[in-house]
């Protein structure tokens, strides 16, 4: 898979100003700058590709004698998500840097490279936790996927956006028009199901509001041993805590 990806972002147009950062001995430079010291490409994966938008790309990185280590390249078109960088990066100082006492991380901001519109970070280890809870009946993991939620929701570090009950709505009717477009024999079943929604969003009860992944759902949990690490905090904002949680229910509720 990864080989037809990297083709794929050689070859799209938005990406041109990438291409050097897909050669072994042209990145090397951009790495070596990233971790502080001399560095060999082993290897250079494509993970995702959106057309025209974004990418991601692992670099495996040796020095020496040491152990090979991996970096993890978020690329976007449009330019480096910096806000990202600085708020991981304040996530870490909040309690989520590797040392935590409560093994839940997040893994460490290390380098912005404008050239390549790029933002490098390391690359935790472990398992999505859905491969975890899909075959297992170990109720103390749900526990800490739930310990993850909360500390993030109690974190609180502060985001100039904000998401709402009815945010998510409007985006669930976005969705549902496009499905009725596509499917019109169940427009009638969708407004239904769209009417019953709004009317039990008007009657939650207020929140207060907390700093939310906003994207939380099982893959964005990796486990390893005793260790937890919470990733892409791109969509972080504040919103009703309750949003992350029902978001993760519903993924494994899908699968």
């Amino acid at each position: 898979m990864s080989p037809d990806i990297l083709t794929a972002i050689a070859a799209d147009p938005a990406m041109d100003f990438l291409r050097p950062a897909l050669l072994p001995e042209s990145v090397a430079p951009v790495l070596a700058r990233a971790v502080g010291r001399e560095v060999e490409v082993a290897a250079i994966r494509g993970v995702r590709h959106k057309h025209g938008r974004r990418c991601v790309i692992d670099y495996d990185l040796r020095s020496g004698t040491e152990s090979t280590r991996t970096l993890v390249a978020k690329v976007r078109v449009k330019g480096v998500d910096r806000r990202t960088f600085t708020l991981v990066r304040t996530l870490r100082e909040s309690g989520f840097h590797e040392d935590a006492p409560d093994g839940i991380h997040i893994p460490e901001p290390l380098e912005i490279v404008p050239e390549f519109r790029m933002l490098l970070t390391a690359k935790a280890s472990g398992v999505p936790a859905g491969e975890l809870l899909h075959n297992s009946e170990d109720g103390d993991l749900a526990r800490r996927i739930a310990a993850i939620a909360w500390k993030l929701h109690s974190a609180g570090v502060p985001s100039q956006r904000t998401h709402t009950v009815k945010d998510e709505l409007s985006i669930l009717g976005d969705r549902f028009a496009k499905v009725g477009a596509a499917h019109p024999e169940l427009s009638d079943r969708l407004a239904k199901i769209f009417e019953r929604c709004e009317c039990i969003a008007s009657r939650l009860p207020p929140v207060s509001a907390t700093g939310i992944h906003r994207d939380f759902y099982p893959a964005q949990v990796l486990v390893d041993g005793l260790r937890s690490w919470l990733l892409d905090l791109d969509l972080y904002c504040i919103g009703d805590p309750a949003i992350d949680v029902g978001n993760f229910i519903g993924h494994m509720t899908e699968h």
